[in-house]
């Protein structure tokens, strides 16, 4: 008998280790192969039970077949009007961005920027205040000559296959490519590369080229990231009415502010312990027909406090 045990002691000490990782099986690109392994693998070393629930919670996330997860997952709540822009529209955004700025004089910077956009990638900034803030000069653009960092007509504004896009767009050889690496202990490398390329978009003075549809399956994308945590009924920094997203990466927690009844972004606030590393406040938001009014009514997508 004894004999017997030290013997499957040592068949347990000498088997070898499991061939591949969560992470791995994630990378979207390299999804048929991977569970080609997974099944080899879990037949010939008799994976536990514990080690493939998490697989195939992996996979599920990895191809849009989205579940709960450990914080969130199931998305932003209701259904929110989405509100389209039509060819001779404006996309109207009044954006106020700030941050520390240590070798600044005052500490902070900011600016406060006011911009309408069209499909010809036309239109007019106002840049009402600025200190201390790398900010392009307004003025009205002709067609093509809207400042911005880069051309979004082609970003899909259905969830699933933003996901997608998105993920596409930040491998090594993508379009943008995201640097790996977990956002946080446990938490895939996938989930970071989202995180990263739906912040670019958040209330950002480089890409004032983004409508309120393209915004909200954004933020129903991060809403369905299994690290966040979604919480309906709250207030943003203004007081308006928001569902806000919780989560922790890379060091930094993060409250993203989501309209209601648009799914528009309204406000982000990014915290390194007690100090903030980003404040963005989007003080109004949706279309118009005109490069020199403001939304009203249906046409807000995010209202305004003034």
């Amino acid at each position: 008998m004894n004999d017997s045990k030290r013997l499957l002691e040592q068949a347990q000490d000498s088997a070898p280790g499991t061939p591949f990782g969560l992470d791995e099986i994630r990378d979207r690109r390299d999804r048929r192969e991977q569970r080609r392994r997974l099944g080899g693998a879990v037949v010939g070393l008799g994976l536990t039970a514990a080690v493939v629930a998490g697989v195939v919670f992996a996979m599920s996330a990895g191809t849009g077949e989205r579940g709960r997860g450990p914080m969130g997952g199931d998305g932003l709540p209701g259904t929110p009007r989405v509100v389209t822009l039509e060819p001779g529209e404006y996309s109207y955004q009044r954006i106020r961005n700030s941050h520390p700025c240590g070798s600044c004089g005052t500490g902070t910077s900011h600016v406060l920027v006011e911009s309408w956009w069209a499909l010809e990638d036309s239109g007019r900034v106002e840049v009402l205040e600025e200190q201390n803030y790398a900010m392009f000069d307004g003025g009205n653009f002709g067609p093509g000559e809207f400042p911005d960092e880069g051309d979004v007509s082609e970003f899909p504004t259905e969830p699933a296959e933003l996901r997608a896009f998105l993920l596409d767009r930040s491998a090594a050889d993508g379009a943008s490519p995201r640097p790996g690496g977990s956002p946080a202990p446990g938490v895939p490398v996938e989930e970071g590369q989202l995180w990263r390329a739906i912040h670019d978009f958040l209330g950002s003075v480089q890409y004032l080229n983004t409508t309120p549809e393209l915004r909200a399956a954004m933020l129903q994308v991060l809403a369905q990231a299994p690290i966040v945590s979604v919480e309906a009924g709250s207030t943003d920094p203004l007081g308006r009415t928001a569902t806000v997203l919780r989560f922790r990466a890379y060091d930094v927690n993060v409250e993203v502010f989501v309209d209601p009844g648009t799914g528009d972004f309204l406000a982000m606030n990014e915290r390194f312990g007690d100090r903030i590393e980003n404040e963005v406040v989007v003080e109004a938001a949706g279309v118009t027909s005109t490069d020199d009014t403001v939304p009203e009514g249906d046409q807000q997508t995010v209202p305004s406090v003034t």
